[in-house]
């Protein structure tokens, strides 16, 4: 017992001296991480029907808007320090937009939707939007229309979770597939991995289509979900649609594999396939920009709640679920290095476009058509990595920016 009362006395003087050395930038992002206080309205961040409401947080979580741990500040610090921390964010961001517009194109645009193919690949633009503040800011063709393609999928989650809650997952799974994000596997339950492929996106769209009875109101429901979350009027690009279906064969390929192996799913899909087909296909043809793509990524970042219209677009635990799949799952294949280099929830798509939340701080829309092998924006990816090695403490999983920045780091996982 006296060992153990000297080693407990020891861990708490190791534990006291960590937190008067965190960097003050650090613990006021430590703060914001757990009091989930992030946009404007923060008082209709948490809605009654939330799982995350206000109250069952002050009782769960101990680090509260009134909790000052040592070495930490108080509200109106903190409130500062995050404006500041958006300011360096932009500042970033615009660095690091001309260190890669002065670099050569790499990648090629996507080459199985001619529509795609044909895209000028010196377009790149940037947003960021700020939870706290719901402030915006941009650069290079940040105001270019490009479609969502895969960056729709978290909204179509998102969209199926309200409608049926985590029914979707008796038909989608949650794990990261280690495959192409259009191949032909299922998990152990013979459901696709996750909602983030092809397979997963195609059931949700039934999903959607067999709970709202048509196609017309599936597409309706979706484009509004979207309208919510970008603040924007959404556009539709009937072309890349028709070139989508025209070029479709994989994707309904896909779709009688799936029915094949569960007979739930049968009965879910008992509607025409090119119905199906036409909602997923219609949701990736929407037509966004980078200052879209922010809102959107900030929305979820700020658990459902629109910082800029401080309106909530969803509840917070769907919000939650998404970032989590997007975590696991967003970036195919690339997923797993993207979440151990960058460490934050992303979405990335074959139009170019890729979206970053950062809980309960910002979102990050980045657009450049260019791709590598496994699908995601070269520049897109760039711009995350470099964001992440110049303000470590951006990574989920940082401590404090000593651990996080160390040379071991990049020598773990190889470029």
């Amino acid at each position: 017992m006296r060992l153990f009362k000297e080693a407990l006395q020891q861990a708490n003087r190791w534990c006291a001296a960590i937190h008067t050395q965190l960097p003050r930038q650090r613990t006021s992002a430590l703060v914001n991480h757990h009091t989930f206080r992030c946009a404007s309205a923060t008082s209709s961040h948490h809605d009654s029907g939330s799982a995350f409401s206000l109250e069952a947080d002050r009782e769960q979580n101990p680090l509260t808007e009134s909790t000052v741990l040592p070495g930490m500040q108080n509200e109106s610090q903190i409130d500062t320090q995050l404006c500041a921390t958006f300011d360096d964010l932009c500042s970033t961001l615009e660095e690091i937009y001309h260190t890669l517009q002065r670099t050569p194109i790499q990648g090629e645009p996507a080459s199985y939707i001619p529509e795609l193919k044909n895209v000028d690949t010196t377009q790149f633009g940037i947003s960021a939007t700020c939870c706290k503040t719901g402030r915006t800011w941009n650069i290079g063709n940040s105001s270019e229309k490009f479609t969502m393609q895969s960056a729709a999928k978290p909204l179509l989650y998102s969209r199926a979770l309200a409608l049926t809650q985590h029914k979707v997952h008796d038909f989608v799974g949650y794990e990261p597939s280690g495959q192409a994000f259009n191949a032909f596997v299922l998990d152990a339950n013979f459901k696709p991995h996750n909602p983030m492929i092809n397979g997963g996106a195609l059931v949700i769209s039934s999903l959607l289509l067999h709970e709202l009875g048509s196609k017309t109101a599936a597409y309706k429901a979706i484009v509004d979900h979207t309208e919510s979350a970008a603040n924007n009027k959404i556009t539709y690009n009937n072309r890349v649609c028709l070139s989508e279906l025209e070029h479709g064969d994989r994707n309904t390929a896909l779709m009688h594999f799936i029915r094949e192996h569960q007979d739930d799913l049968r009965t879910l899909t008992q509607t025409r396939l090119s119905d199906v087909l036409t909602v997923y296909c219609s949701a990736c043809s929407l037509e966004v920009t980078t200052d879209d793509l922010a809102s959107i990524a900030a929305t979820y970042a700020n658990y459902g709640v629109n910082p800029i219209t401080a309106k909530r677009v969803m509840q917070a635990d769907h919000a939650r679920a998404t970032m989590s799949l997007m975590y696991n799952c967003g970036m195919y294949d690339y997923s797993g290095r993207f979440a151990f280099r960058v460490g934050l929830p992303a979405k990335s798509a074959v139009s170019g476009a890729l979206f970053i939340s950062v809980p309960n701080t910002f979102g990050i829309g980045v657009w450049a058509p260019p791709l590598d092998k496994i699908g995601n924006s070269v520049r897109g990816v760039s711009v995350a990595e470099m964001l992440v090695a110049t303000h470590p403490n951006l990574h989920m999983f940082a401590q404090n920016t000593c651990l996080a920045a160390t040379s071991g780091y990049d020598s773990i996982v190889p470029h």
